[in-house]
């Protein structure tokens, strides 16, 4: 299979008349915002029923959970079943625990047993889901609109963690007892609207139709893991991206999601709405960069995989001379700076993965490179966190950056990866 692939700048005007991407892009979107509004609504359900830390953060896992145990097998269920049949499911069974959770909660019913069971169904959903989305695409979309398609999605959650906040602060300060508390109604209709996104949200799926074309094996659930695993390592260039992506992701991801919270109180002596104001530039940025994409397929002549190791250089650079700032405006100007080039490389990078992989194989495709970008996260932020016992949060930035630096440096010099075809303009 070539690595070439060949993107007309008129196709950005092609998926704008593509009545299925648009479909598509409206089930996104409501899923997108619902998502955001649980992360926000559930810390503080957790926090009306007891007031341990320990409790809290046992909650936020058991929705991450599934996510790593789970989304292989999401993947291989993606491609024996229709991906669009599997998406519409998750949907319609993620709106049915919103609402039942909402139903709880506004009875004062909801308990923390109950609670864990629910926040496990949800991340399962999202572990199945995942994939089927992503599997999605591809089939509905030609391969030269293919990076403006991704643009478009990637750009609408990075637009959804900017809504996302301000929505579930309206709802959720809609009503709040005298002393600022959080009252349950509150956090009941900001679940209910969640789950009436999420059945809008299956509403646009199920006018969706998209060709399934996988045949059946003959083999088991594991056997197709395995042979999906077979199928990637086989592919030199994929197995090199997949490989450098799990590097990058647990020297990274990780150690940044733990580690500017306690930056933004230790070094920049903010609080909250620091670290707010950090994440909103952050996601502005990244945004930035997933636009830039749609409109700007290809930069000069540079191959893909040159641009995302020069790339991932100057980020982990950055990140060296990051741990240095004390000034929160910098700080902000120096995120945002960073995810334009991360969101751009990104749609570009997910871009050339959907046209690597053939049909029958890119569900299982699609969850091994989330599962080494998403799944492996708890694991990131565990050895972020065992680190910090030991080095402050400016050295931990210091150590990711360099990290990434070394780890992109390396993957330069020694392996194939700059060699790998970026998406040429017609």
């Amino acid at each position: 299979m070539t690595s070439d692939v060949y993107i007309d700048n008129e196709e950005t005007t092609a998926i704008k008349k593509n009545k299925s991407f648009k479909l598509l892009t409206f089930s996104s979107l409501f899923s997108l915002l619902g998502d955001q509004l649980t992360l926000l609504t559930l810390p503080w359900i957790v926090l009306s029923l007891t007031s341990d830390s320990l409790i809290l953060g046992s909650v936020i896992g058991a929705l991450g959970l599934p996510m790593t145990i789970l989304m292989l097998f999401g993947g291989v269920l993606v491609d024996r079943f229709s991906p669009r049949n599997i998406l519409l499911t998750t949907k319609l069974v993620s709106s049915v625990i919103l609402l039942t959770a909402a139903f709880l909660l506004y009875k004062e019913m909801l308990t923390l047993p109950l609670l864990y069971v629910l926040v496990f169904l949800l991340g399962t959903c999202t572990a199945f889901a995942a994939p089927a989305a992503s599997s999605i695409l591809p089939r509905i979309v030609e391969q030269q609109s293919l990076q403006s398609a991704n643009g478009t999605l990637m750009f609408l959650r990075s637009l959804a963690t900017l809504i996302g906040p301000i929505l579930a602060g309206v709802i959720l300060s809609s009503s709040t007892s005298q002393d600022g508390a959080v009252q349950t109604e509150s956090m009941a209709l900001a679940f209910m609207i969640n789950g009436l996104g999420f059945l809008a949200s299956a509403f646009f799926i199920y006018r969706l139709l998209i060709e399934h074309t996988y045949k059946a094996s003959g083999q088991t659930i594991f056997k197709d893991l395995v042979s999906a695993f077979r199928y990637t390592w086989n592919q030199k260039q994929l197995r090199l991206v997949i490989i450098y992506a799990t590097l990058t992701g647990l020297f990274v991801s990780g150690p940044i999601q733990v580690a500017l919270p306690l930056f933004v109180k230790e070094q920049l002596q903010g609080g909250p709405g620091t670290l707010g104001f950090l994440m909103s530039a952050s996601a502005l940025g990244g945004m930035l960069g997933m636009l830039i994409a749609t409109r700007v397929p290809q930069i000069g002549r540079l191959t893909l995989g040159f641009t995302l190791l020069v790339v991932d250089l100057i980020v982990g650079i950055a990140l060296m001379g990051f741990s240095t700032i004390e000034n929160i405006q910098f700080a902000a100007l120096v995120l945002l700076m960073l995810q334009v080039l991360t969101g751009y490389v990104q749609v570009a990078l997910v871009t050339w993965i959907q046209s690597q992989s053939s049909p029958e194989m890119l569900g299982r495709v699609m969850s091994i490179v989330m599962f080494t970008i998403v799944g492996l996260l708890p694991l990131s932020a565990a050895m972020a966190g065992y680190f910090l016992t030991f080095y402050e949060s400016d050295t931990i930035f210091s150590l990711s950056g360099i990290s990434l630096a070394c780890v992109s440096l390396l993957a330069l010099v020694l392996t194939d990866m700059s060699r790998i075809k970026r998406v040429k303009v017609a």
